[in-house]
């Protein structure tokens, strides 16, 4: 298994896996192969995806692994956002019933969850990965950086 296909079998095994009918290994390595150039742009990196899968110059290290996984999450979650307004907007299966969102008599409630609902939902959704994506990044930059000056005692060692 190459390293493109290891990731997105992670992904798919650990973050998604009722999801394995919609988007299928195959699908999130095609994801990230075409979203490399997001990571690099994140990452301040030249990482690319070689005629074997492999991810170089020397593939990625976890937090690295981590960056693309969240990139991926957050993407995830947008869709799903569009998928269930497009319900909304233009109908589906269900639509005709959408008007009617609860109905009460006596001790009993059933309420119906709508689709606008369900976008918010996943709305926020991307937005928590987003900003643990922030988190993230701010951490890899930061232990990537070196410094600008070294003066004084921290100069040198005796």
């Amino acid at each position: 298994m190459n390293d493109l296909e290891s990731l997105a079998s992670g992904i798919v095994e650990y973050s998604f896996p009722d999801d394995t009918g919609r988007f299928p290994v195959s699908f999130v390595s095609g994801w990230l192969e075409t979203s490399i150039g997001e990571l690099n742009g994140l990452t301040h990196e030249d990482f690319y995806i070689d005629s074997t899968g492999g991810i170089g110059p020397s593939g990625l290290y976890p937090v690295e692994k981590e960056i693309f996984s969240k990139l991926y999450e957050i993407s995830y979650y947008e869709r799903a956002a569009r998928e269930a307004l497009r319900g909304v907007i233009w109908g589906g299966s269900g639509s005709l019933s959408d008007s009617v969102t609860m109905v009460k008599e006596g001790d009993t409630t059933i309420q119906k969850v709508s689709k606008h609902q369900v976008s918010r939902s996943f709305s926020e959704f991307a937005k928590q990965a987003k900003d643990s994506l922030q988190d993230l990044i701010s951490q890899y930059n930061i232990q990537k950086s070196s410094p600008i000056q070294v003066a004084g005692l921290d100069g040198y060692a005796e």
